[in-house]
């Protein structure tokens, strides 16, 4: 049968390098981690493999728990490796489907407040007030923003592709936005 490092260097050759480099280093320590923890590791054929796997793989994601964010970094690892399984049918199904996740975020201290909002622009200079009046309005991420050419600007509009889906975006932006930019 197949093992699951057999798995993990076989994703390694192919999809993961379509990754990008950022999310490649993410991922290099946690795929090296499975490989030595798991890697004589036989994959699930059955039923009763499925469970024990999958009982297995919760219990090494559980020993992380006092570090939420890298425990769901680690799973969210090895749920795509495993889906890279089903996908080229080396597998039969995912066993890290639905391990639900540790970390959920507390936005309370990062939400901007009207007043924040106003004593920010009336102390920062005009582009670093452009730049955060187009993140209000637009909900985009900062690299996207920063990253915005004079051709994404069609009068109205903003239109470019999303650096971290790689899709096109087409936002709306308020008269007052448009007419200062």
């Amino acid at each position: 049968g197949a093992y699951v490092g057999t798995l993990v260097g076989k994703y390694k050759a192919t999809a993961f390098q379509q990754c990008k480099p950022s999310t490649k280093r993410g991922y290099k320590p946690i795929l090296k981690e499975i490989e030595d923890l798991f890697g004589t590791m036989p994959l699930p054929v059955t039923d009763k493999d499925f469970k024990q796997c999958r009982s297995v793989f919760l219990d090494w994601r559980d020993t992380k728990a006092d570090r939420p964010r890298t425990a769901d970094l680690a799973w969210s690892v090895l749920k795509r490796v495993m889906e890279f399984g089903v996908d080229r049918s080396i597998i039969s199904r995912n066993p890290c489907q639905r391990g639900g996740r540790l970390w959920t975020p507390d936005r309370k201290g990062s939400v901007w407040t009207d007043d924040l909002m106003t004593a920010l622009l009336a102390n920062c200079s005009y582009e670093v007030g452009l730049v955060c009046r187009i993140a209000l309005e637009t909900g985009q991420r900062q690299g996207d923003i920063l990253s915005l050419k004079w051709s994404s600007f069609t009068g109205d509009r903003l239109e470019f592709f999303q650096g971290k889906r790689e899709r096109p975006v087409s936002i709306l932006l308020t008269k007052a936005l448009a007419a200062e930019i």
